[in-house]
């Protein structure tokens, strides 16, 4: 398994930041067993075997672009917009196999039999857009909106996004004279 990520921000001009991140997460896994001809439930099938692989990745990005700015000593405003994209997929196969010709002989192609296997391939990709408006007075007022549009390739071929608002607003009270006195 290989995973990484990545990021680059850039101050285009001044209050104003793109920030550009990638990340990965690669998998590759083998799988092989072994049951011996003469132990448990593998004695009455002469052996028994499982080969599989699995191969899976995911792939991110996302871009944000930030504008913050102060305006008198106790106003503060954040405006973000930004995209993110998803792109997933995962392949599996399996086979099993039975009638081995004794325990040195441990791999599927030595089987006399082989007793079953499937193999699956999924994938889906999600992409979405967002936008945030914050505004805080004193660092203790803090408002925030925010609007996301979600695209998925598993929603129904009419309904392809879904839109989410929120808002909020929280208090500081540490930040409050008459809390700090106590």
């Amino acid at each position: 398994r290989t995973m990484g990520n990545g990021y680059l921000d850039y101050e285009l001009i001044k209050d104003l930041t793109l920030k550009l991140s990638a990340n990965a997460d690669v998998l590759d896994f083998r799988e092989d067993s072994f049951l011996p001809v003469d132990i448990g439930i593998a004695a009455g099938s002469h052996g028994s075997g499982t080969a599989g692989n699995t191969n899976a990745y995911r792939v991110g990005l996302e871009n944000t672009l930030t504008y913050k700015t102060k305006f008198g000593d106790k106003h503060n405003l954040t405006l973000l917009g930004g995209f993110s994209y998803e792109n997933n997929y995962q392949f599996v196969t399996q086979v099993n196999a039975i009638q081995f010709p004794g325990n040195d002989f441990k791999w599927i192609a030595s089987a006399a039999r082989i007793s079953g296997g499937t193999s699956s391939t999924t994938g889906y990709k999600l992409a979405s857009y967002f936008g945030r408006v914050e505004y805080d007075y004193a660092k203790k007022y803090i408002l925030r909106f925010v609007l996301r549009s979600d695209g998925s390739s598993r929603f129904g071929a009419d309904n392809k996004y879904a839109y989410f608002p929120s808002a909020s607003f929280a208090w500081r009270l540490s930040e409050e004279d008459f809390i700090k006195r106590i």
